[in-house]
Formats: structure tokens, sequence, C-alpha cells
């Protein structure tokens, strides 16, 4: 990770490869915390929604309230804030946090909306499924896996791009 956004930042490798691999887990250990703090945010507003209806009557306004931030909000606000840090903190030419924000929000963008259509895709995937089985989830699979990394260096290259102008 340190070595392919310094390369898209065009920074040559000076820090020691202990400290990079350092750094780079500690922001995997960062993206686990997020990932596992949204597990408990959508388990809490599962909890809300089951029992708003109950306590409040509001079934409809529950509903929506859970299906837009679970859907949306959260993960949106996770991979943002994950990845703002990733942009700010890995590069050796540290840029400025404005930078960082706006590749990220670009990232961001692209990659939800990928995840949304993707997973529309794959809901309707039931021919193909028949047809080529398991083996389909594999070649996609690997497909979003290069996508989202053309992303993330997209979106690296939109900060050093910014980070250059300034």
């Amino acid at each position: 990770m340190d070595y392919a956004v310094n390369v898209v930042f065009g920074t040559p490798r000076q820090r020691h490869p202990l400290i990079s691999t350092l750094v780079s887990m500690a922001l995997m250990g960062l993206v686990e915390v997020l990932m596992i703090f949204s597990w408990l945010v959508s388990q809490s507003l599962g909890l809300l929604v089951t029992y708003a209806p109950q306590m409040w009557g509001i079934d409809l306004a529950a509903n929506a309230a859970r299906t837009f931030l679970l859907a949306y909000v959260i993960p949106f606000g996770l991979m943002f804030g994950a990845v703002t840090c990733l942009y700010r903190y890995v590069p050796k030419a540290r840029p400025a946090w404005r930078d960082a924000a706006v590749g990220c929000f670009v990232l961001t963008l692209l990659w939800e909306l990928a995840k949304h259509l993707f997973s529309h895709y794959l809901q309707h995937l039931a021919v193909y499924s028949r047809m080529y089985g398991s083996l389909l989830l594999v070649v996609l699979f690997l497909l979003w896996v290069y996508y989202s990394a053309g992303l993330l260096l997209f979106g690296a290259a939109i900060v050093h791009r910014m980070h250059v102008r300034r």
C-alpha cells in the first residue's frame, strides 16, 4: 500500500520498511475497527427499528431512517474517514487535509455508487450463476478487487495533483 501510494505521489521511498509496514498495519487496523463499529451501529439501529413501532408507533419513519443510514450514510462516512487518513498519512510527502478529503470524496462517491450497482447486478444474476456456478463469483470478486484498487489509486492521483498545485 505504501509503495503504491508513493508511486502515485512520485516520492522516493525513504521510509524504513519497518515503519512503512507499521503505518500500513495501523491504518488497516483502523479500517477493521471502523468495520466493527459499522456492524455495531447497524445492530443497534436494527434493534431500534425492531422495537420502535411498538414504542412510538413510527414504523415507516424508522424503516426509512434505518435503510437510509445503513445503506448510504454510515458506509459513506466510514469509508471517507478511513481513506482520508490513508491518503494523509501513508505518502512520504503528506498532502493537506483538504486535498486528502477531496480525493477521498471522489473515491468514496464512485466506490459507493459502484457498490450499489454491483449488488444490484448480483441480485439479478440467476441465469449466469446457473450456467457458470461458483466460478462466476470468483471472477466477479476479482473484478471487484481490481476496480476497488483502481479507484484507490485514482483517488490518490487526484490528491497528488491537488498537492502539487499548491
